[in-house]
């Protein structure tokens, strides 16, 4: 008689028990593939680094530029500010000692005015039609 191969109980394969270590990591290898990738990304970044430096310093060289061009155009407003304020000082004593002077000669509508005449042209330009 032939004998029969024994069967199987079922056609998978018995799993292994969950205490038994059959997975093991090797340390070193994975310490090896860590500082790979370690170097990996310094060396990267710094090849970054490395070609951003340029760039970086004329564009912080170009801002501390338009800083100083900014700074010197406020200075220049207040200059303008302060002669502006004196023009108009001195045009208020001309004008003081123009009607001091000619009082008894001048008409009496210009004795009326009492605006500033830095101001007279505005009043022309608000009444044009655009």
């Amino acid at each position: 008689m032939a004998t029969k191969a024994p069967v199987p109980k079922h056609p998978y394969p018995d799993k292994p028990p969950i205490y038994k270590k059959a997975t093991k990591i090797d340390a070193g290898i994975h310490a090896e593939n860590l500082s790979n990738v370690y170097k990996t990304t310094r060396d990267v970044a710094l090849e970054l680094k490395r070609e951003l430096e340029p760039h970086l310093k004329k564009a912080k060289d170009r801002v501390c530029a338009l800083v100083q061009e900014v700074n010197n155009l406020r200075q220049q407003i207040r200059d303008l500010k302060t002669e502006l304020k004196q023009v108009k000082d001195e045009l208020k004593a001309a004008k003081d000692a123009l009607l001091a002077a000619n009082t008894s000669t001048l008409h009496p509508t210009l004795l009326m005015i009492d605006d500033d005449p830095a101001e007279w042209h505005k009043k022309d330009e608000d009444t044009q039609p655009y």
